[in-house]
């Protein structure tokens, strides 16, 4: 029996733009099999939102923490959220 997937909102902050976070997060996503996107934001932020199965999107966040060479991340906000089920895979949203 499948376990209902489950989705996540994270927004780290710190130096999280311009070291390869993105291209980090989206081949840690295909790793654990999960659907969403990452984006940079203005603010200097990232935004990930990811849909799997929980434990999977929890080793995701686990990954993400340390992030890729030169990252610095200094803060995770992490919101649990609805699946909205309209992903077909992990993009790089721009």
């Amino acid at each position: 029996m499948m376990s209902k997937a489950a989705a996540v909102r994270l927004s780290f902050g710190g130096r999280v733009q311009g070291v390869g976070f993105r291209e980090f997060t989206r081949r840690q996503a295909a790793d654990f099999n999960l659907a969403g996107y990452v984006k940079n934001m203005p603010d200097g932020s990232l935004q990930v939102v990811a849909e799997g199965q929980r434990p999977d999107i929890l080793h995701f966040i686990e990954n993400l923490m340390s992030g890729p060479p030169g990252a610095i991340v200094k803060t995770v906000d992490t919101q649990w959220i609805e699946p909205a089920g309209g992903y077909a895979d992990f993009q790089i949203a721009y």
